[in-house]
């Protein structure tokens, strides 16, 4: 995306030498931004550190996790997921392993549309039902369709069921732990956190990855902007 301003003026350009200056300078942005090492690179520094649910020593009262497109909107009981099913998946595997008693679901419709059967946390409690899950440990909040509602809703519900308070532990994706996590800081909510659904792990690059380009590279500098203007737009209005 970065490139492509660049290109469309070297391509309007007339003066010779500044169309070649500005291709060349395209060349090397496309070659910045496919590079799948200096992507994965700069995620895993954004990314906070994995954690094994073998480290976590005690017993969550709650365990939040924020849906965030999850799903797609579907007009039958199967629920069609997205890339980030990681979230409910290891809060499932959290709650079989007796992590956490019980699961908030966080995120409803996203849509300008009011029609239930996009509502990501009714989708995703009836797939945690035919799961096995009893349905009393399955809270949600279906209201909330941004990061800073998920803070706000999932608060007013854990001060409806606990309003002696609780232990929580947060799930969402590592790439989106940290604005998740300041948002719920700023409604005065400290969780431990639990990030999903890495970018990045411990496997070492190969020679590849550092000389052709690749598609995953371009997801992975989506996915860091998309965070990026994100913590700027809610700092600057106010939600972290």
């Amino acid at each position: 995306h970065d490139a492509l301003p660049i290109l469309l003026l070297a391509l309007l350009t007339k003066n010779k030498k500044r169309k070649q200056a500005r291709f060349f300078w395209t060349f090397l942005l496309f070659l910045f931004f496919t590079n799948l090492f200096i992507a994965k690179t700069t995620m895993k520094f954004w990314e906070p550190k994995q954690i094994d649910k073998r480290d976590l020593h005690k017993t969550y009262e709650v365990g939040i996790v924020l849906s965030g497109g999850m799903v797609f909107p579907t007009s039958h009981e199967n629920v069609v997921f997205k890339h980030n099913i990681d979230r409910i998946l290891q809060a499932v595997l959290l709650y079989k392993n007796g992590y956490i008693r019980r699961i908030l679901i966080s995120g409803g419709n996203g849509t300008l549309r009011k029609d239930k059967s996009l509502n990501e946390a009714i989708l995703l409690q009836n797939f945690l039902v035919q799961l096995g899950i009893p349905q009393k440990d399955i809270l949600i909040d279906s209201l909330s369709k941004n990061t800073h509602e998920n803070a706000v809703y999932s608060v007013e519900l854990l001060k409806k069921y606990y309003p002696n308070g609780t232990s929580v532990l947060l799930i969402t994706s590592a790439s989106h732990m940290l604005r998740s996590f300041a948002c719920f800081a700023k409604v005065g909510l400290i969780p431990d956190i639990y990030p999903v659904d890495f970018y990045t792990g411990t496997r070492e690059h190969d020679v590849i990855s550092y000389i052709l380009p690749n598609i995953e590279a371009l997801l992975i500098w989506q996915e860091l902007f998309h965070e990026w203007f994100g913590i700027f737009t809610y700092y600057l209005m106010g939600y972290i």
